[in-house]
């Protein structure tokens, strides 16, 4: 529409949110915010000491690239909508070679995400939870050569966890992705089905 954002970028950029402590909450939360905007990018940017999102592409963006980013030392309590380290609400996105420590949802896609998004070549260290979608009926994920030490990726019905999620995605796939744990449920059949990998 008339005004939106296109053609913008953050890049070359290291950015501290500064917290007394490694559950400190009275800090910046987010590295990068992205709305109302297509055609964008956050490329080799370092992120230190976030509570939610490292970048957050929200549900007016479409047709963003992050890339070569990487997010460290995250300061907040572990539980909630925190430590979502690369989290798209948007359809379009490209997720490529970032890394993520200690993050609870290290890559994910929101509430009805309408994809595609993308999460290709990257790596998250003593994750604390489940990548994927991470609320409702997120389509179209791909997820590409992820490596996940500790956490999960999941394509599943949440049932009643995360607020009655019911079934998180759709239409998605694991590509020769690792994990703690690979979660494919069939739709179907309410069964466990083949991960790629």
């Amino acid at each position: 529409w008339k005004g939106r954002i296109h053609d913008s970028g953050v890049e070359n950029l290291t950015i501290h949110s500064t917290a007394l402590s490694s559950t400190d909450e009275n800090h910046p939360w987010d590295g990068v915010y992205i709305d109302a905007a297509e055609d964008c990018w956050v490329r080799r940017t370092d992120f230190y000491g976030t509570a939610g999102s490292a970048v957050i592409v929200q549900r007016y963006a479409q047709q963003v690239t992050v890339e070569d980013c990487r997010s460290f030392a995250p300061a907040s309590e572990i539980g909630g909508w925190r430590r979502r380290t690369f989290l798209t609400m948007g359809g379009k996105t490209l997720f490529q070679r970032c890394y993520s420590e200690q993050g609870i949802n290290d890559f994910a896609a929101g509430f009805c995400a309408p994809g595609p998004n993308a999460f290709v070549q990257c790596e998250a260290e003593e994750s604390h939870g489940m990548s994927g979608s991470v609320s409702s009926w997120a389509t179209g994920l791909l997820f590409d050569n992820v490596n996940i030490n500790g956490g999960s990726i999941s394509f599943k019905n949440l049932g009643l966890d995360n607020w009655g999620g019911g079934w998180n995605t759709a239409n998605s796939l694991m590509w020769q992705c690792a994990a703690s744990r690979l979660d494919c449920y069939d739709v179907s059949a309410d069964a466990r089905c083949l991960a790629m990998g």
